[in-house]
């Protein structure tokens, strides 16, 4: 008689039927995996959110008033606004929320006068509320059974730009880009870790005749999870009925996740979603030069316009109404030190050739004053002191003046004259009487520095600055016959 067997496959774990009430039954997918359960597991991808998080919440920042002036920084932080206690602890959080789930939030904490605290809410517990236009209205933070409802003041949103989205949050993230090289690196772990959680036995199927009596199905099942399940059990010997139960080794062992292109691939793809340098993630993989340029690059690529968004939504859902603003200060850190370091060098050659300093600068990426220009590089050249001359030479050079450019004191009132405009845009034009001067007569500029104050129109400014040839005559003599009674005071 032909005994017809029913299969079960065993995992070590479970044994179900491949048909029947009790089918077997595969999917192509599964339930969705936590963006945090994948941060949490995965190696790597921990490390590349960790490292962005970690280098945005060390970059050097100001807080600024109207003025442009330092209220605080980060060298000698001291809570000068009185809301944000720990904000390198505050841009961190912030740092990996946008990197995680591609959005954040933060609350306004605060009582009916001002705010008191500004404190870090986890993006998947607040939701958006719109009208039938799309306009935000509120926002809904739901924490169990309980459900608080905010106004649109009370929360700062963090939404970096999408093409999926008008206004809100974006359907995407550094991290969701990364999950299924992530997915594929977690399978491949939780796949040995499994292996030898069953002693190192691959999935089997044990085939019993078809009238086993479900007591014995049980029994073989428990018997098998005995002695087979555990690394403690895997070298020992067992015994069973080769007739009536054939057990048949399905899948791979640990040999078939041997695989190092598919997984240097998957980290690859990591490293890539992330903005992080491969160099950074593999400690062998570069030598001192290229760490350096990576990590350059790191900042310029991922870090900064991840800190300047941080800083554009805080200054206008925050700062901003109180007359503030947040700058991040890069320049400082010491992959910035050495950048400029050769940035200066490269100008150095560039001038030695012979090439205009505006020029140089401008290949060699340098930045500026915001009150100075690059055209002006090239007008401070190294002025030699002039001989005083006796009054009738400069009387006589004076009725024949040379038309050979601009003097220093000309190019100088015109520095002056451009800074001063653009502070008066700015509605601080008092502050152009601090301007420096090297060439102007003293009496030029005790002129100018009454006249400016007075200033309410760009006619004006341009007015007070325009050549005054009596002036400048008048001035001259001054200056020449102060240099004369010098000589004859002091004589060698």
């Amino acid at each position: 008689m032909t005994q017809t067997n029913k299969y079960y496959r065993f995992d070590g774990m479970k044994a179900v039927s491949l048909w029947g009430d009790e089918g077997w039954i595969t999917s192509n997918g599964g339930p969705a995996v936590e963006l945090s359960d994948l941060v949490n597991h995965v190696p790597w991808l921990y490390r590349a959110v960790e490292l962005v998080a970690d280098r945005a919440s060390t970059v050097p920042f100001a807080i600024v008033n109207k003025s442009g002036n330092d209220i605080d920084s980060s060298a000698d932080y001291a809570n000068a606004v009185g809301y944000m206690p720990q904000p390198r602890r505050l841009f961190d959080q912030l740092a990996r929320a946008i990197t995680v789930y591609g959005y954040a939030y933060a609350l306004k904490v605060r009582n009916t006068a001002r705010v008191l605290n500004v404190r870090y809410l986890i993006p998947t517990s607040v939701e958006m509320v719109q009208d039938a236009n799309g306009s935000v209205t509120g926002f809904t933070r739901n924490l169990g059974t309980r459900r608080i409802d905010y106004t649109p003041d009370d929360i700062i949103a963090f939404w970096p730009a999408s093409e999926q989205v008008e206004i809100g949050p974006p359907p995407s993230s550094p991290v969701i880009a990364a999950a299924q090289a992530a997915g594929v690196l977690k399978g491949a772990d939780d796949f040995a870790s499994g292996y030898m959680t069953r002693g190192g036995v691959r999935v089997t199927i044990l085939a019993v005749p078809i009238e086993t009596p479900d007591q014995e199905k049980k029994r073989l099942q428990s018997w098998w999870r005995n002695v087979v399940m555990g690394v403690k059990n895997a070298f020992g010997a067992h015994v069973m009925n080769a007739d009536s139960v054939k057990p048949t080794v399905i899948g791979d062992g640990l040999d078939g996740l041997v695989n190092a292109q598919l997984t240097q691939s998957k980290r690859e793809d990591i490293a890539t979603a992330l903005g992080v340098p491969q160099t950074l993630l593999f400690s062998n993989a570069a030598n001192y030069a290229t760490a350096v340029q990576d990590t350059l690059n790191l900042y310029n690529m991922t870090i900064m316009p991840l800190c300047e968004f941080m800083a554009e939504c805080l200054n206008e859902q925050l700062f901003s109404r109180q007359g503030l603003r947040l700058e991040f200060r890069p320049e400082t850190i010491d992959a910035f030190h050495e950048d400029e370091a050769q940035r200066a060098g490269a100008y150095k050659t560039y001038i030695d050739t012979g090439m205009q300093p505006s020029v140089a600068a401008q290949i060699c990426g340098i930045e500026l004053p915001q009150d100075m220009e690059y055209s002006e590089l090239d007008e401070e050249e190294p002025e030699e002191t002039p001989t005083p001359a006796p009054p009738d030479e400069v009387i006589e050079t004076m009725e024949q003046p040379e038309t050979v450019g601009e003097t220093p004191a000309q190019l100088e009132a015109k520095r002056w004259e451009r800074k001063a405009a653009r502070l008066l845009e700015q509605g601080n034009i008092a502050a152009a009487v601090d301007f420096v001067c090297h060439a102007l007569p003293e009496a030029e500029q005790e002129r100018i520095r009454n006249g400016v104050i007075k200033c309410t129109t760009p006619d004006e400014v341009r007015a007070l600055f325009a050549y005054d040839p009596i002036a400048s005559m008048i001035n001259a003599l001054d200056r020449a016959a102060k240099a004369v009674l010098d000589d004859r005071q002091n004589p060698d």
